[in-house]
């Protein structure tokens, strides 16, 4: 194998060390502790909840991570492409913004969802916080502090892990125990990572540069359409299908989606800062072709120890509560290698392009949304749960597409006219 490789110029152990030095891969490791711990525990509260149960906290659980990152209003983009400095005024409008956001999330799923008023509390406090975790999160990344990034962003995956495993032991049959730890999780990471900043900052009580709004909703615009985008089918299934169906495709992502969603999450982190480091085209072009490479590795891992070990996991794991055929995992394993590479694309737009460009971005994940809506709903009506995971994948691949015609010309420009002034 290693001849054929160093053949066609690329040897074994410069792949290897290639995937090691990959950050995305890195971050995708780092990230897969948070996602198995979010894996094991929906697959515990698939096989001790009600159907009915788990699907509200699958809801609740996709609501929340909309809306912290949305909440911000691009200041987690402003601060890792370092447009801002952090200060109390930041923090402060992080806050309030994040609150406003959450009151509408709030507003929205009480009609559009059977939750009661506790768990519109609980994503009220949620989507309050996590928006300022996630600003704060942002500054430390634009300082290449990865790891305690990180790990702060694990701690709400932790927290309702910790919930699961009592759950082995102690009847726990409500969604509000869960949505109870993570709303802990938010506070504790917010008022700790910003306390943080307070401390190693001088000039926190400063006045700071002036907020660019315009780059501000431009990418909140961007962010909120490729979360939105990421979570339509969990928020789309409930109206067209039913609680029942969300269970049963929350079980079926969970096994089958989670290492592209990893993958997915990991670009998008480490991706935008190498790319808009980098001096020229030719090492633009060698980062993204390297993730891309390993990336598409990893990927085609990925889905074959899905087909394998997804028989077992639903005859022994989850004794059998759940019917989730081939034909199933086949659609998930194909959307999530659409969000892989979109994502890839979106990072390289993100990192070199223009306000103007960001806000096209934008324009392009709200029409892939409608896209994706519509396939959904006509997907379910002629195809029940497969023809929706389908539909959502049409959305994905026009959002795939439309980001690439505007990455490529960025990629292979002498010049980026990201820069703001």
């Amino acid at each position: 194998m290693n001849e054929l490789a160093k053949k066609n110029g690329v040897s074994v152990t410069t792949l290897v060390r290639s995937a090691w030095n990959s950050m995305a891969l890195r971050a995708a490791a780092a990230l897969g502790l948070g996602g198995v711990a979010l894996a094991t525990t929906n697959l515990i509260f698939a096989r001790v909840m009600p159907a009915g149960e788990f699907a509200q906290f699958a809801l609740l659980y996709s609501i929340v991570h909309v809306g912290i990152n949305a909440g911000p209003i691009g200041a987690d983009v402003a601060l890792q492409r370092r447009l801002i400095l952090p200060n109390a005024r930041l923090m402060w409008q992080s806050l309030l913004t994040s609150a406003v956001v959450a009151a509408l999330l709030v507003v929205g799923s009480a009609v559009l969802y059977p939750l009661d008023r506790v768990l519109l509390a609980a994503i009220f406090i949620c989507v309050t916080t996590g928006g300022l975790e996630i600003a704060s999160l942002a500054y430390y990344r634009s300082r290449d502090r990865i790891g305690f990034s990180l790990i702060m962003s694990s701690c709400c995956n932790a927290a309702i892990f910790a919930v699961a495993l009592i759950a082995l032991a102690v009847p726990i049959s409500g969604a509000i125990w869960p949505a109870a730890a993570m709303c802990a999780a938010f506070v504790f990471t917010a008022v700790y990572t910003w306390q943080g900043i307070r401390t190693e900052r001088s000039d926190w009580s400063g006045p700071g540069t002036p907020y660019p709004w315009k780059v501000g909703w431009a990418a909140t615009s961007f962010i909120a359409a490729g979360i939105v985008l990421n979570a339509l089918d969990r928020l789309a299934i409930p109206r067209l299908l039913g609680m029942e169906e969300l269970a049963t495709f929350t079980v079926l992502a969970t096994i089958a989606g989670s290492p592209f969603t990893m993958l997915y999450q990991a670009v998008s982190y480490t991706l935008v800062s190498r790319l808009r480091n980098a001096a020229s085209r030719e090492q633009r072009l060698r980062v993204l072709g390297r993730e891309a490479t390993v990336v598409a590795i990893t990927c085609t891992g990925a889905a074959i120890g899905i087909l394998w070990l997804m028989p077992y996991m639903l005859k022994w794991v989850l004794a059998g509560r759940y019917a989730i055929g081939f034909s199933l995992i086949i659609a998930v394993i194909i959307v999530g290698c659409l969000k892989v590479m979109s994502s890839l694309l979106a990072a390289a737009v993100n990192a070199l392009g223009s306000p103007r460009e960001l806000m096209w971005m934008s324009y392009i994940g709200w029409s892939a949304i409608i896209v994706g809506l519509a396939g959904a709903a006509v997907g379910a009506h002629f195809g029940g749960l497969l023809g929706l995971i389908y539909g959502v994948g049409v959305g994905w691949l026009l959002r795939a597409i439309a980001v690439g015609s505007i990455a490529i010309p960025k990629l292979y420009g002498e010049k980026s006219d990201s820069h703001e002034p």
